[in-house]
């Protein structure tokens, strides 16, 4: 989700607080369809391209899904050869994922701010106006 010149003034502050949902948010992966294999939180409590940013920069295929990635049986291209270390930090998450807990039905996106793990308007507005927060929201 990108701004546009056409967009609502609510959508464009909404856009603004962004990556703040989305460091809130955690995927718990079923078919893993919709978790994003290097953007999303699904295998640790960072995502994949924040904890290996040179593999995730040599890799061509930043886009693809757990499911996709699944498919191809970790067949990603990359756009050089990898060094014994960054082959052995591949071979690392490969190893995660073959063992990594799927849950079985769809992805399911919680919430880590609340107990229940399901996002609210009120748990996001209280995060943005505690007063350890870096960035004042104040004026919402």
């Amino acid at each position: 989700m990108n701004h546009r010149l056409d967009d609502s003034h609510v959508w464009t502050d909404l856009l603004k607080v962004k990556h703040i949902y989305l460091e809130g948010r955690v995927m718990k992966t079923g078919q893993g369809k919709h978790t994003s294999f290097w953007f999303d939180k699904w295998l640790t409590d960072k995502p994949l391209c924040l904890m290996y940013p040179v593999l995730f920069y040599l890799c061509q295929e930043k886009t693809i899904s757990v499911h996709e990635f699944l498919r191809s049986h970790g067949d990603l291209r990359f756009s050089r050869w990898l060094n014994p270390i960054l082959f052995e930090q591949w071979l690392t998450i490969v190893d995660s994922v073959y063992n990594h807990d799927f849950e079985t039905g769809k992805d399911v996106p919680m919430w880590r701010w609340t107990k229940s793990k399901c996002f609210s308007t009120k748990s996001l507005y209280d995060l943005l106006t505690k007063e350890d927060t870096c960035k004042s929201f104040k004026h919402i």
